[in-house]
C-alpha cells in the first residue's frame, strides 16, 4: 500500500465563502472570473499568504487541488493562474454546465506546480453563458452553513 505522510507545516487550504442564503453572483456571457478567495481556513506553509483573494506562494513544488462553483453557464473552465508570470500554471477541466437554471456543478483544476520563486497565483473561471443573480453559484441556504463558491488546497511536496 502507499501512503503519503504530510506534515502539518505543508499544508494550506483557502475558500470563497459567503454568508448563508447569499447567491454567489452573476455571470456575464464570454467572462472570466478570478475566484478570490479571502478566507484562509488552514495555512501552515511558511512564507504563503492571502491577500485580495489571491493566493501567494514562496518557491517550491505544490500539489494543487481547486474547484469552482458555476451554474447555468454553458461551456465552462476554471483553471490555475500565475498573476506574477501572467501565464496559466494548471488547466482544469472543460464542462458543459448547460444553461438551464437547475443545472450547477463544480470544475476542478488538480496537478503538481513548480515555482522557481514567490508567485501569486488565482483561481479563475471562464464562462460561456450569462446567469444573472446565481451564475457563480446558487445559495443552498442550509441553517448554520456557510456557502462556498470556490476553493483550493495546497501541499507544498518539495
Amino acid at each position: 500500500a502507499y501512503a503519503v505522510a504530510l506534515k502539518a507545516a505543508d499544508y494550506a487550504q483557502f475558500e470563497l465563502q459567503a454568508t448563508q442564503g447569499t447567491d454567489g453572483g452573476s455571470a456575464s456571457t464570454g467572462a472570466t472570473y478570478s475566484r478570490g478567495m479571502p478566507t484562509a481556513v488552514a495555512n501552515t506553509i511558511a512564507g504563503a499568504s492571502i491577500a485580495s483573494g489571491n493566493s501567494t506562494l514562496p518557491a517550491g513544488t505544490y500539489d494543487i487541488d481547486a474547484f469552482s462553483v458555476l451554474r447555468a453557464t454553458g461551456k465552462s473552465r476554471t483553471y490555475l493562474y500565475n498573476n506574477t508570470d501572467s501565464a496559466v500554471e494548471l488547466f482544469g477541466q472543460s464542462a458543459d454546465i448547460g444553461t438551464s437554471s437547475g443545472t450547477q456543478a463544480s470544475t476542478r483544476v488538480q496537478g503538481r506546480i513548480v515555482l522557481g520563486g514567490t508567485k501569486v497565483l488565482s483561481v479563475r473561471s471562464y464562462v460561456g453563458n450569462g446567469t444573472s443573480g446565481d451564475g457563480i453559484g446558487a445559495a443552498t441556504n442550509l441553517a448554520g452553513f456557510v456557502e462556498v463558491y470556490a476553493g483550493i488546497i495546497i501541499h507544498k511536496v518539495a
